[in-house]
């Protein structure tokens, strides 16, 4: 859980006893805070507020008016126990001291409304993607250069289908305090991407990256969870960035991150690919009927999966050497088809999968899968679960596409027809270094209503970028 330290950006600005109350103005105008800690050495003596200056003589000193009676919290409180005592007290600001009763900063109730306003998911207490995206184009319009780093937990789905949801949120809050505790809020930004992926933009260099990301996959090692003490907890991270060769034609933020994204994503993914297979592998077979399954088997949406012996070895996907257009060359991307769906619920938390793959028919290229899975306890019922799968398969989408590209999704609907055709309609932008693309999809439900919005955004896709991508794949500036 975030912790009042953690949001802690600058360091305190603090006068003595013996200041003069002119000095006191000055040091608040220039760092433009409206309290100053009063430290009588070390020790915190007192708190210094704009409002007790209001028409007092400047030459007065600080310990002549300051406030002797306040609260001080720990950097280990959370925010929320912070906010409900500042709500209760009816107080605007709090001193911060560290173990050693150290003063490390003031923290305002601004500060606490920001934080706690921002969305965040409900099992870790991490910020989503939507805050990454925020810091990351801030960094970047500032000139600085990120590294991301693309975290997936190992075998993930197996704590779930062995040990059961509960289990498996153990795991993902575990995972999630290991890399928060490794993390610098200075110049990282840490952010639960989806289902078992997390996702770490910083402004260190790519060497000091490469030994934080080894960092974690240490640190994860060594975890162990009770209720699952006979499966180990691993993750495989991938990362792209830093400093780059030359300069950014055509700047666009959001593209260059979510291209980062993208390919440590895919480098996570060929990592993976590298490590030993699971005891335990799937064998696959369609779902004809809706009939109940066999045990041991669960439906997907698209496909039973049913547990057995290990199969024969499968050759890992070889990746090209270019990444230019995602995981294969223009000619061969499209069209993107859902490989697989899952929509399951945990009360009224959803949690969405979607796997994508590449080609126009069976017989094509093998590709590596771009998959997002997705946790949301917003969707207070299974319609609104619609926009949830639609948001996942558009962030697999986001992976297949090239670096200067990125799709939004501004609506999503079920709709009749008059002849009692029910289609779910899905309505976006295509943004490109070209411009700004209209799209739009629609898929019938055809007994599956989430199926259909999965299906919805690739058609709102594919077509656009069918006739998009030949003609520009000749004039893409790489990253």
């Amino acid at each position: 859980m975030k912790t009042v330290a953690d949001i802690l950006r600058f360091p305190p600005v603090w006068v003595n006893p013996q200041h003069r109350i002119e000095s006191a103005i000055w040091l608040m105008r220039g760092h433009d805070v409206g309290c100053l800690p009063v430290l009588e050495g070390s020790e915190l003596v007192g708190l210094l507020l704009d409002r007790h200056m209001l028409g007092v003589d400047p030459n007065r000193t600080v310990a002549e008016v300051m406030e002797c009676n306040f609260f001080v919290v720990s950097g280990t409180m959370s925010l929320r126990q912070a906010a409900e005592l500042m709500t209760r007290e009816r107080i605007g600001r709090l001193p911060v001291v560290d173990e050693q009763n150290r003063l490390i900063g003031v923290i305002s109730d601004g500060d606490l409304l920001a934080e706690l306003s921002r969305p965040v998911n409900p099992i870790t207490g991490l910020p989503l993607s939507d805050t990454l995206q925020e810091w990351a184009i801030e960094q970047l319009r500032g000139g600085k250069e990120i590294t991301v780093l693309f975290v997936d937990v190992d075998d993930f789905g197996q704590f779930n289908k062995r040990y059961g949801h509960v289990v498996g949120d153990t795991v993902l809050r575990s995972v999630a305090n290991g890399l928060r505790a490794l993390i610098d809020p200075q110049i990282d930004l840490l952010c639960h991407y989806g289902g078992d992926e997390f996702c770490v933009a910083t402004l260190r260099t790519a060497e000091q990256t490469a030994a934080l990301g080894e960092r974690i996959q240490c640190e994860v090692a060594q975890l162990r969870v009770p209720a699952a003490r006979e499966h180990d907890v691993t993750v495989t991270v991938g990362q792209r960035g830093g400093r780059r060769t030359r300069e950014r034609e055509h700047i666009h933020y959001l593209a260059t991150l979510n291209n980062l994204i993208n390919l440590a994503s895919q480098d996570c993914m060929a990592r993976k690919a590298d490590k030993p297979r699971p005891i335990l592998t799937a064998t696959t077979e369609k779902v004809g009927s809706p009939m109940p399954l066999e045990p041991g088997c669960r439906a997907t949406g698209v496909e039973a999966v049913a547990f057995g012996p290990p199969a024969a070895p499968e050759a890992p996907p070889v990746l090209p050497e270019s990444t230019e257009w995602g995981l294969a060359p223009p000619g061969e991307a499209l069209p993107l088809r859902l490989r697989a769906l899952e929509v399951s619920w945990t009360g009224t938390t959803a949690h969405v999968h979607v796997e994508l793959e590449q080609g126009s028919d069976a017989g094509a290229r093998r590709q590596p899968i771009f998959a997002h899975s997705y946790d949301r306890s917003r969707a207070a019922d299974r319609e609104e679960a619609l926009s949830l799968v639609a948001e996942a398969t558009l962030i697999a989408v986001r992976r297949a596409l090239p670096s200067d590209f990125d799709v939004r999704l501004e609506e999503t609907r079920r709709t009749a027809s008059p002849d009692g055709e029910t289609r779910v309609t899905v309505v976006g932008q295509l943004v490109t270094g070209e411009g700004t693309h209209p799209i739009t999809g629609s898929a019938p439900v055809e007994g599956d209503a989430y199926r259909a919005a999965a299906a919805a955004v690739l058609d709102a896709v594919n077509r656009p970028l069918e006739t998009l991508l030949p003609s520009l794949a000749a004039t893409a500036a790489p990253h």
